[in-house]
């Protein structure tokens, strides 16, 4: 399980995470042969750098052969923390970067803190999506599926599975 607070130290979960954004779908991918938003800080920092700039309607996270479709609450937590690091930055540079790698931490401390982080953790919707969740199983749930050997660019097509991942309680 992954601590509210996970710092982890960088490894294999944390190599060469890509964004992109395609029809109001944010796509996360790396070649790491573990890693997701749940247990990859870098890739919730990849996410939260593009959505600190725009809103998204999906989280999509491609590694290898497996992809995870997030449900709307992950999606949720990604987009108050991209408003989050976005009105916070220059305020509070320091509680800024926190919210990109973790964001229930981040929340968590500026509401503690007051002042302006908890009004913005507040209006951003950061703090009611932090309380909700316990960590980041429980944050970040997803439909996992395989991705097809055939890759025709933009349009791959791909074969779902109706697997969730468990919930940890």
């Amino acid at each position: 399980m992954h601590s509210p607070t996970d710092r982890d130290a960088p490894d294999e979960h944390d190599r060469g995470w890509t964004a992109s954004v395609d029809c109001e779908t944010l796509l996360l991918e790396s070649s790491a042969l573990v890693g997701d938003l749940a247990s990859s800080p870098a890739c919730r920092e990849a996410a939260v750098n593009v959505l600190a700039e725009r809103d998204v309607d999906s989280v999509v996270v491609r590694r290898r052969v497996l992809e995870y479709r997030y449900d709307d609450r992950s999606v949720a937590l990604l987009l108050a923390a991209g408003r989050f690091v976005d009105r916070l930055s220059g305020r509070d540079d320091r509680l800024a970067t926190r919210a990109k790698r973790d964001p229930l931490g981040a929340a968590r401390e500026a509401t503690a803190r007051g002042g302006p982080p908890s009004v913005v953790a507040a209006e951003s919707g950061l703090a009611l999506i932090a309380a909700a969740v316990d960590d980041y199983d429980d944050a970040f749930r997803a439909t996992v599926g395989f991705v097809d050997a055939v890759d025709t660019g933009r349009d791959r097509r791909r074969r779902r599975s109706t697997h969730r991942q468990p919930s940890p309680r």
